[in-house]
């Protein structure tokens, strides 16, 4: 807000191409460590940029422009495993893929420099005297809607890392098949919430995505069936895919 997307943003782009070189050259653990402490970095601060960067382009329709937004995220987490595992399986050293996406990240850098991502709203009005005033106390809504985020990105996070464990009982493949199934009903559930979702108040799609998924997760850990677990496990990843567009779209008609 103060030093500018334009800055700001391809700024962590390239902090994010840094750290995946240091991965990708690291000679020891510690300085591989290092190098994804500056990927986080720069992954958090895009990741937030993005955000603010479509919440203020398209301040009408939030929900579906934030569902279209994250569906790249998904997509990302679905393919990338895929690919990787079946290039390292195949005997490509582990130190190339790392390569071939610093390079891609830092064309996605170019590319946001040559751009013009505008003065955020916010800004303008401060400077010009009439936006609001700075808050003394983190508002009670902006509280609730951190704990919802915070709790989604761990149920989500929490699937993804340990469902191929959870699953251990049956053959890897299987498992993984599982995993893949998740991301890509979480996938689709983003495409149906950019479609629809602008027909209802994002915090009731939100809401009820967020129920629905929590009993899916449930019913799919205490269910012994591995079949039916798996089958829960993508319903769930469909019900995960409009909360967390339609938590930001929530904030940002508030704030």
């Amino acid at each position: 807000e103060r030093l500018g997307r334009s800055l700001v943003l391809p700024a962590a782009v390239f902090a994010m191409a840094v750290g995946l070189g240091l991965e990708c050259v690291a000679p020891g653990w510690a300085l591989f460590v290092g190098g994804a402490g500056i990927v986080g970095f720069g992954s958090g601060s895009v990741e937030a940029g993005m955000n603010g960067l479509f919440l203020d382009r398209f301040h009408e329709n939030r929900g579906r422009a934030l569902s279209r937004l994250h569906l790249c995220f998904s997509l990302g987490a679905l393919a990338a495993p895929l690919v990787i595992g079946a290039l390292v399986a195949n005997g490509v050293a582990w130190r190339l893929p790392f390569a071939a996406t610093c390079l891609m990240v830092i064309g996605v850098g170019l590319r946001l420099v040559t751009r013009d991502l505008g003065v955020p709203r916010l800004a303008a009005a401060t400077a010009s005297g009439h936006g609001p005033r700075a808050r003394a106390a983190v508002p009670l809504p902006l509280v609730l809607f951190a704990l919802a985020i915070a709790c989604y990105v761990a149920s989500e996070n929490g699937v993804s890392s340990w469902l191929v464990r959870f699953l251990d009982a049956a053959p890897v493949e299987v498992a993984t098949v599982a995993l893949s199934l998740f991301w890509a009903a979480l996938s689709i559930g983003r495409v149906v919430a950019s479609r629809f979702a602008h027909r209802f108040a994002p915090i009731a799609v939100a809401t009820a995505c967020g129920l629905a998924a929590g009993a899916a997760i449930v019913a799919a850990v205490v269910v012994p069936w591995v079949g039916a677990s798996i089958a829960l496990f993508a319903i769930a990843g469909l019900a995960c895919g409009p909360i967390y567009p339609m938590i930001m779209a929530s904030a940002g008609a508030l704030y």
